[in-house]
């Protein structure tokens, strides 16, 4: 039997045993979204199960965590979105009080030329960029959650007053689904707190497609909420 599946900007073609009972799952079709400045701007109005930025108290300091290159996110079309909407709920906010942290996790950290790549200076608009590294980066101990996974995370995310993250949900293999607080927890943690949270995932519920009772997912939640993560800005793929 042969299957066809995507495979990066490509097609794969599997030879799969006859005997084998093969089902394939495809993503629902939902149309694209045809003006984005018009949708980040609704849905900043009217954020889900939170507050929008207007309603929060002025910062002293910004923090936004990004995706590094491994992830699809399109950082450089959402994030002069979310600058802009930042100056505009804030209007005495100066680019020098925002900081953009390249969260990269346990990948290796961005070099200069692939930092550009994902944060071109002409969407910065002068904020200062850093690149977390899981081994190498100043951090702030927050503690341990109550599966005693520590909460380390990257100082120059966590010492802001406004910590905010831009990012996207997929399935993924134990986690369940990513998006959320993930993009910090995960994305701007320390090597060992990545690995102590990692660890869950021999549990029977830590599996794809799957946040009931998912002990990772849980872990990273309650990790957010112990940093404080006021609004997350998340979009999806779609099938193509």
């Amino acid at each position: 039997m042969k299957v066809k599946l995507k495979y990066g900007q490509a097609d794969r073609e599997l030879s799969i045993s006859e005997k084998a009972v093969v089902s394939l799952l495809n993503p629902s079709t939902i149309p694209v979204i045809e003006n984005v400045d018009e949708a980040f701007e609704k849905a900043m109005d009217s954020p889900l199960g939170g507050n929008s930025l207007e309603t929060m108290d002025p910062p002293a300091s910004i923090a936004i965590a990004v995706s590094d290159e491994t992830r699809p996110t399109p950082t450089k079309l959402l994030l002069p979105l979310l600058l802009k909407r930042l100056y505009k709920a804030y209007p005495d906010l100066t680019p020098n009080q925002v900081t953009v942290v390249v969260g990269s996790g346990l990948h290796p950290p961005l070099d200069e030329e692939g930092m550009r790549r994902v944060v071109p200076e002409s969407i910065a608009s002068g904020c200062r960029v850093v690149v977390h590294d899981a081994i190498h980066s100043t951090m702030t101990d927050y503690g341990a959650t109550s599966r005693q996974t520590p909460v380390v995370i990257n100082k120059d995310f966590a010492d802001a007053d406004l910590k905010l993250i831009i990012g996207n949900i997929d399935p993924h293999q134990f986690v369940g689904f990513t998006g959320g607080a993930k993009g910090a927890v995960i994305g701007c943690r320390s090597q060992g707190a990545i690995e102590a949270n990692h660890a869950l995932m021999f549990d029977e519920k830590a599996h794809v497609a799957n946040i009931e009772g998912n002990p990772v997912r849980l872990d990273i939640d309650e990790a957010g909420n112990m940093i404080g993560i006021p609004l997350v800005v998340n979009v999806v793929l779609d099938a193509s």
